[in-house]
């Protein structure tokens, strides 16, 4: 679980602050599952877990762990200014001396969600979302080969193997 830092410079209200963290955990959790699921690193790495009342998959691997960590604390931090439209999660297939895009997944958070109102309702959407994210598992083959994780956020890209 991550733990946001607050910022003596934050604007948002507490409900507002509670409803940043929850979206940012939830995005946390659904990486690390897509990660597992998709097979973008061995399932030995990931342990079952519980978020949202949901089974998740998450990392035990230190590195990824943490970058994924300092990824969702860049979202959190910009997600409080308000200036987060999205964030993509693409999974990259290596082609020859090229990569190619196998999987794309994109969370749309917009601008609003600094403004928005924290109910529990919005729990029982993630959970939805993080049941659906495991049930694809059955649905789609399983990416093979040498595979690599790029992760765009707003504005902004960081590409990084792991």
């Amino acid at each position: 679980n991550t733990q946001m830092k607050s910022s003596s410079s934050c604007t948002a209200d507490k409900k507002e602050v509670r409803l940043i963290e929850s979206t940012c955990e939830f995005i946390e959790a659904a990486v690390h599952t897509i990660l597992c699921i998709r097979g973008v690193y061995p399932r030995v790495i990931f342990k079952a877990m519980q978020k949202f009342n949901a089974p998740v998959r998450m990392s035990r691997h230190e590195k990824l762990t943490d970058y994924i960590s300092d990824v969702v604390e860049g979202l959190y931090q910009t997600m409080k200014k308000g200036i987060v439209h999205k964030v993509e999660l693409l999974i990259l297939k290596q082609v020859g001396d090229s990569q190619k895009l196998a999987e794309k997944y994109i969370f749309e958070i917009g601008p609003e969600i600094a403004q928005a109102k924290f109910t529990e309702s919005i729990h029982a959407d993630f959970r939805a979302c993080l049941i659906r994210l495991l049930s694809m598992d059955m649905v789609r083959p399983r990416q093979k080969g040498d595979i690599t994780l790029r992760k765009m956020s707003g504005k902004s890209w960081h590409q990084q193997q792991i």
